[in-house]
This record gives C-alpha cells, structure tokens and sequence, in this order.
C-alpha cells in the first residue's frame, strides 16, 4: 500500500500493474556526429557531439508516486544534448605501451522527475585525466581522475 496525494491509500496492485495497464513505451530519435583527427603519430583527437529526442509514447503510471504520467513526456536524466572532447598522447614506457591524456564531457539540461517536469537537472562539465600502460597482453594498469576539478553538481 502506499499514500496518494489525497492521503487515501492505494492499493499495491497499481504500482505492480492492472490487466488494462501497458507497458511504457519510449520513442528516441536522434543524431550523433564523431570526429576523430590523427594531430601527430602520438597525439589523437577526438570530439563528439549527441542529439538525442527521447520521450514516452503512451501514458504511464509512476511506480513511486502512482500519478500519470501523460504521452509525450521527457525521459528521466536523457539530456537532449551531450558532447565529448578528448585529446591523448601515446607513448612508450619501459618497453610497455602507454597513454595519457584529458577528455571534457558536456552533458545538457535533463529532467530530473517524472512527476514535475519543471524539475530540470543543470547542465554540468567534467574534465577527467587518465593513463594507461599496458604491462602485458592480458594486465593493462589504467589511472583515472573523473572530476579533475572537484566540482559539485
């Protein structure tokens, strides 16, 4: 049982689904572009960019709150746009295959609740630092630092 907005209780059955209920459907469109550019024989770059359109195609109930949730609606933390700069430096260490490099990820405004789709997620970037060296063919040691600049989101 849970508690609606009316404070009445709702039978457990709603949230599990009724013979009527359908599943949700998602419809996603969208595009995706990738550059990749060869700067040196050590030096890579690469850059991405996403444009997705997701959204539900019938009406759904929320499973946590029992409210509708109507056609049309934005999916939960799908940016409609996101986009991946990446540059990386191979090299050899001790005989062993290595890289490091930096990549900046963008990731757009997303809705951040079903039940109130003027609750939008901040658009946020993080930088992240990472290196690699292969030691053998099956052991490959990666060093990564996700959020380089600590930044809260």
């Amino acid at each position: 049982m849970a508690l609606n907005n009316d404070f009445g209780v709702v039978p457990v059955e709603r949230f599990l689904g009724e013979d009527n209920d359908r599943p949700i459907d998602i419809k996603a469109t969208g595009h995706q572009l990738v550059l990749q550019h060869k700067i040196s024989d050590s030096i890579t770059l690469s850059a991405s960019y996403a444009y997705t359109d997701a959204y539900t195609s019938n009406n759904v109930i929320n499973a946590d709150w029992g409210v509708e949730i109507p056609a049309g609606s934005r999916l939960i933390s799908v940016a409609k746009n996101s986009a991946n700069l990446t540059l990386r430096h191979f090299f050899t260490l001790a005989n062993n295959d290595a890289d490091i490099g930096v990549s900046i990820n963008y990731v757009g405004e997303r809705l951040g609740e079903t039940i109130d789709p003027n609750y939008v997620l901040p658009t946020y970037i993080l930088v992240r630092a990472f290196a690699s060296m292969h030691i053998s063919e099956q052991i490959r040691l990666m060093f990564d630092i996700d959020n380089l600049f600590d930044e809260d989101y």
